[in-house]
């Protein structure tokens, strides 16, 4: 270890005097202007755990985190899914949500081109201090098994439709590190959530343009009629969709 430390007085006392430093006479180069990072360094927000990965899940990790989207077609029958799963989450049927969540996923896995994972949807949420237990996905099993709880743990109310839709979504993004993009490993990454988001602004966004479509139809019969209409796609590219404002 070497300290610096500043000498007293008496010890720098007859010392004889230190020759000024004089003006090189080769001028020093023109500082480098700052080049930019190159493309394959690694991302700053990396969480601490990431170093103590091994090498080959840093790999795995880093390619999920470069993945923002994923090629969904949200087609006419994944749009009657997602319509037949909110109805059945209003039941609070426990078996009929289970088998609209099942379809759901049938039809979004048959689009991305996977086999679909099998879907259990449970009761109250399971709870400890770190919070509510909304979902689970277990790759291992055959098929792979995705568990949902449709209830809070607090108060025991139904889970709002837009969070039981998302939370089916979280976990069907970790079915598809494995099946899709074949990482051999699923970690929250900052580009997990990007597909995340991605899947499900895409399903809202088909959604609410059904919606509307069937609020000025219902105003005006005779607009769906003729060469124009309001709501025409039957397929919608989620990579061009736009959030509703």
């Amino acid at each position: 270890m070497h300290a610096y430390r500043s000498r007293r007085a008496s010890e720098t006392k007859g010392a004889e005097p230190r020759p000024k430093p004089t003006r090189p006479s080769v001028p020093l180069p023109a500082p480098k202007p700052p080049q930019p990072p190159p493309s394959d360094r690694v991302p700053e927000r990396l969480p601490a755990y990431f170093y103590r990965l091994s090498a080959a899940d840093q790999r795995r990790y880093l390619a999920s985190d470069g993945v923002p989207e994923l090629p969904l077609k949200v087609t006419d029958v994944v749009m009657a899914r997602v319509a037949a799963l909110r109805a059945a989450l209003e039941t609070e049927d426990l078996r009929a949500v289970t088998r609209a969540a099942q379809q759901l996923l049938d039809a979004l896995s048959y689009v991305l081109g996977v086999t679909p994972a099998a879907v259990e949807v449970r009761g109250v949420r399971p709870r400890n201090h770190r919070g509510e237990l909304h979902g689970l996905f277990y790759p291992r099993t055959r098929p792979p098994r995705i568990v949902l709880w449709a209830r809070t743990a607090r108060r025991h109310k139904p889970v709002a439709p837009k969070t039981f839709l998302r939370t089916l979504i979280h976990e069907l993004v970790h079915h598809l590190d494995y099946a899709l993009l074949k990482l051999g490993a699923s970690f929250h990454t900052y580009g997990f959530f990007q597909r995340e988001s991605f899947l499900v602004r895409a399903l809202l966004i088909a959604e609410d343009g059904r919606t509307r479509a069937a609020a000025e139809s219902a105003k005006n019969p005779t607009a769906m009629h003729g060469t124009k209409t309001l709501y025409a796609p039957r397929v919608v590219d989620a990579r061009s969709a736009q959030p509703p404002r």
